[in-house]
């Protein structure tokens, strides 16, 4: 589940007759302005941040992170793709497909690949993002 699927879970949670809907939505709404202030984007899977941390107030803001990002492979390919040593390159090269790949695979790139990998042990066993959510 990620920041926005909390958004959107609020905002029908609102519209929603049933009184703990209300306090339902609250807290969803807050959860999310929470992760949102430690800067952390709506594509942010909070699944995996939960199950990392314990719990929302445990979970420190997005720049004391030490994690592993999409973003962070694609930042990191661009700067070894433009190298004059080769085998950065081919590094580079490789970190852009990966990158990609899971990026087919409906990730954002501020999905925490340090955990994905963690899990399943390379990129290519990593399932679609939607298969992933369901085991979790």
């Amino acid at each position: 589940m990620t920041i926005m699927d909390w958004l959107e879970n609020a905002e029908y949670n609102l519209g929603s007759p049933y009184p703990n809907s209300k306090l339902i939505a609250l807290e969803q709404l807050q959860n999310a302005i929470l992760l949102l202030g430690r800067g952390y984007s709506v594509d942010t899977n909070v699944d995996e941040l939960i199950s990392r941390y314990g719990s929302i107030d445990s979970i420190p803001p997005r720049d004391e992170v030490d994690i592993t990002t999409i973003m962070d492979w694609l930042d990191e390919a661009q700067s070894n793709i433009n190298s004059q040593d080769s085998s950065a390159r081919m590094f580079g090269l490789k970190q852009y497909i990966l990158a990609n790949n899971l990026l087919g695979k409906g990730y954002s790139v501020d999905t925490n690949v340090d955990e994905l990998l963690t899990v399943y042990g390379s990129v290519i066993s990593i399932p679609r993002r939607e298969e992933h959510e369901a085991q979790c």
